[in-house]
């Protein structure tokens, strides 16, 4: 019943929020109307002031918001833009700060987090290898990209089942959640493991597709074979940090992210081309993924944990009302 209360109290305010969108979405018209009829023309303030009126809802104000600056943009430019390009972009940005459809934007941090973090990281282990010649770098980016092939298809089948994880989860469905996020990363630690085997194997090709010169490819070949060691835990990381985005716990993926590419990576850099040198800074992604994975894997267990407490405490709840 109290289920049913929140989906019909969901509903309304949805409808209300229509409402208000279907009778502002009538001035960029009512402009026109009166520019071509040679009268005043609406200025953007009066536009800017209307989104108080959805106020009451974090959810449906973002995109409102976003829907009344492309109409003050318009009204500012009178037109004078290309349409298609303008209103491609207007979608994309309602979608990213659309609340209502909250995963997008619990799904979008994290990864915008590790990729910013993952090209400062790359500045700074260049600068490192830069010391041993230029050698070392093109060898470390050939199997930087290599070693990419058997982690890119994991992080696409986390990506692709995290709606499955959110849409049970959501439902009240936790032990079908859990069991999907099991199967998933069993799923994107054997495709990590085999995809590694392969690259393993086929070490040379790949290294001979990007490269022909032969100390780049002698050199690349030791890089790959480490990092390929660990792409198994990398694959089974992602599995993890897909559970936490996809059972509303950003902020746990927001941390992993922060911890792997920065927390973990660059001290661990340091650290390891200081004790080792080159052989040190060929096993920095290797280490990092090995603790990265443990800590994610901490996180997951401890998170699941709380939720069958939860689950447990309702069911205990709901039995007692009975």
């Amino acid at each position: 019943m109290e289920t049913h209360k929140k989906s019909v109290l969901h509903d309304k305010n949805a409808v209300r929020f229509l409402r208000y969108l279907s009778c502002f979405s009538a001035l960029p018209i009512f402009s026109a109307t009166r520019a071509n009829s040679g009268m005043p023309r609406v200025s953007p303030r009066t536009v800017s002031g209307s989104p108080a009126a959805v106020m009451q809802s974090l959810q449906y104000s973002t995109a409102f918001y976003v829907a009344f600056g492309a109409m003050a943009v318009l009204l500012w430019t009178d037109g004078r833009m290309n349409d298609a390009l303008f209103f491609m972009a207007v979608g994309m940005l309602t979608s990213f700060v659309d609340f209502l459809t909250y995963p997008i934007a619990t799904l979008g941090l994290p990864l915008a987090v590790s990729t910013l973090l993952s090209s400062c990281a790359g500045v700074l282990n260049n600068g490192l290898l830069a010391q041993y010649g230029d050698t070392a770098i093109a060898a470390m980016g050939v199997s930087g990209k290599v070693g990419m092939l058997a982690v890119m298809i994991a992080i696409g089948i986390c990506m692709g089942i995290q709606p499955a994880i959110s849409y049970n989860y959501g439902r009240g469905d936790v032990k079908r959640a859990l069991e999907i996020s099991r199967k998933t990363a069993a799923l994107a630690f054997a495709v990590s493991a085999l995809l590694s085997g392969a690259c393993y194997v086929a070490r040379d090709g790949f290294m001979a597709a990007f490269t022909s010169d032969a100390a780049v490819i002698e050199l690349g070949r030791a890089m790959l074979a480490i990092s390929l060691t660990a792409c198994p835990l990398a694959g089974a990381y992602q599995a993890c940090t897909a559970f936490l985005q996809a059972t509303g716990k950003a902020s746990y993926a927001i941390a992993l992210s922060v911890l792997r590419q920065g927390a973990l990576y660059v001290p661990c850099m340091y650290i390891m081309n200081g004790a080792a040198g080159l052989n040190g800074l060929m096993y920095t992604g290797a280490v990092t993924d090995v603790l990265a994975f443990a800590i994610a894997l901490a996180m997951c267990i401890g998170w699941k944990r709380r939720i069958l407490r939860g689950e447990l405490g309702e069911e205990g709840t709901t039995a007692a009302k009975s």
